[in-house]
């Protein structure tokens, strides 16, 4: 694994942490919270824990299919590695005339 390899790889375990660790209290406290307001009224919000849950989700995303940790990247890389094996052999789909 190269250097950047590492890099990422650690960005992507940083994601699953964070992740993690934001579901954790939405799934314990809710996605929304109440606010009280100035003059006593109460405002429902987002919590912030489900902003950085979602935002951490997309890098989830982004980073994971450079390992292969889902099927569909998972299924390109090893294409990948079969073609590359047919072109060091012989072509032994080539017709002859």
């Amino acid at each position: 694994m190269v250097d950047a390899d590492k890099f990422e790889m650690a960005m992507l375990a940083n994601s699953f942490d964070l992740y993690s660790e934001n579901a954790k209290v939405c799934n314990e406290e809710g996605v929304s919270m109440e606010i009280i307001t100035e003059k006593g009224g109460v405002y429902r919000q987002i919590r912030p824990e489900y902003t950085v849950m979602k935002n951490e989700y997309g890098n989830i995303l982004k980073h994971s299919g450079k390992f292969g940790l889902n099927p569909g990247d998972r299924d390109k890389i090893f294409k990948g590695l079969k073609e590359e094996k047919k072109k060091k052999g012989f072509n032994t789909d080539m017709k002859v005339a």
